[in-house]
């Protein structure tokens, strides 16, 4: 059963954009480190990592909080393109950390590659400096370019 809460508003600004009255509505509390949310307009659904949990979850008002994909591989940034094909960052793969993502509506794709995600002994040495990159996709069999 989801929880629901009245925000304190201490900033006018942020009730400018939202407006006085509402709630805040908890719909998952079983993740160790829920992060990432992105929304799919065409599902209706939401979607989000548990990092350190290694497992992606996928929200409807239908089915409540279900398992989308386990293990997740840390994955951390999430974000939908303009055909509805979801983007995730995971941690491991010649890249440090890859995090935060978003893809622009030209359909590049834009994320950070901090180091924090393999600092501890047994993540190994990081692969490159830490940075921010973009993708374009050219191919349908997923061939980028990159800078």
């Amino acid at each position: 059963m989801s929880k629901k809460f009245i925000p304190q508003i201490s900033d006018p600004r942020f009730a400018e954009l939202v407006g006085n009255t509402f709630e805040i509505e908890e719909l998952f509390d079983k993740a160790i480190w829920a992060e990432s949310p992105a929304w799919s307009k065409a599902q209706q659904a939401l979607y989000f990592s548990d990092v350190k949990g290694c497992t992606m979850y996928r929200w409807t008002a239908e089915t409540g909080t279900q398992i989308f994909r386990q293990p997740s591989h840390f994955s951390n940034g999430n974000a939908f393109d303009a055909n509805d094909n979801l983007i995730t960052c995971e941690h491991g793969n010649r890249l440090n950390s890859p995090n935060d993502v978003v893809v622009k509506s030209d359909g590049t794709i834009w994320f950070t590659d901090p180091p924090y995600g393999i600092l501890s002994d047994n993540e190994g040495k990081p692969f490159r400096p830490t940075s921010g990159y973009f993708f374009e996709i050219f191919y349908k069999n997923g061939r980028t370019s990159s800078s």
